[in-house]
């Protein structure tokens, strides 16, 4: 296991202060566009709940949270030294996951993004078991609830960016060169790594949640957003790509370019389904 694929961390007691943080947020958040759905007994592993947000009175979509209470905001950069299990727990889940600091003596309180980047930039080693996290001050909540809002809003769309259609034909392109100079194999692996990602476009969008463990082509199918056949097909290309990478002969990966540039322009449009 490497350093970024450590486990999530498990369940921790609630405290007083931590209920305490919870309950300034939820009461500077009124009438904000943002509304809490935070677990006071703290007992889902690694989150606390959720922030829905809306936007022109409609419900948008959600951020996962976890508050932490911290002190002496304003003496200087405000930070938490945070369970890196917490921070990892960014890699089971797909939805935007925002790590928030709250002081309730000093009435303040902070956000911050915890995106694979920000992990990484955090250069954890293996042998660690916290990590600093610094809450940006112009990151500050509390009195600033409407711009935390709309930064939160603008996470949100751009977790949801839809797959453009113009891979569609450079991934057609890229494939086809490859089919030329014979290297059959990377080429079943591009058209299956670009199913993957146009699979996770899809699922965010219509906020459906998949953590790593998951199939993702079950996903598909178990929201209707693929039947049978493309669900095969799915499953084919990836048993290619894992279990047989050598073996792809010109007339297999003549199927997987066929059928693999189909599913994915099914699946650019599945992105504009208002029926999920």
């Amino acid at each position: 296991m490497t350093n970024h694929e450590r486990e999530p961390r498990g369940h921790s007691p609630t405290d007083e202060a931590e209920r305490a943080s919870t309950s300034l947020l939820e009461y500077h958040m009124v009438g904000s566009g943002l509304k809490p759905e935070i677990e006071r007994n703290d007992k889902s592993p690694s989150e606390d709940g959720f922030i829905h947000v809306s936007e022109g009175g409609s419900p948008l979509g959600r951020v996962v949270v976890q508050v932490k209470t911290i002190h002496d905001a304003k003496q200087g950069s405000p930070k938490h030294q945070t369970d890196v299990r917490t921070l990892f727990y960014k890699y089971i889940r797909e939805e935007p996951f925002i790590l928030i600091g709250v002081d309730t003596d000093a009435n303040s309180a902070y956000w911050q993004h915890i995106t694979k980047e920000y992990i990484r930039s955090l250069d954890i080693r293996l042998d660690q078991e916290s990590k600093v996290v610094h809450f940006p001050e112009e990151n500050e909540m509390i009195g600033n609830m409407a711009r935390t809002a709309t930064e939160f809003r603008k996470i949100i769309k751009k977790n949801r960016a839809k797959y453009p259609v113009k891979r569609i034909g450079e991934t057609h392109r890229a494939v086809k060169s490859l089919i030329d100079l014979g290297q059959h194999d990377r080429a079943v692996g591009v058209i299956r790594s670009e199913i993957d990602d146009a699979t996770k476009n899809v699922l965010r969008i219509h906020e459906i949640d998949f953590p790593h463990f998951y199939k993702l082509r079950g996903l598909l199918k178990f929201h209707g957003l693929a039947d049978g056949r493309r669900g095969k097909v799915y499953r084919s290309i990836t048993d290619l790509d894992h279990d047989h990478p050598r073996d792809v002969n010109l007339d297999v990966v003549k199927w997987a370019e066929k059928h693999g540039i189909s599913l994915l322009s099914h699946l650019y449009n599945q992105q504009f389904r208002r029926d999920i």
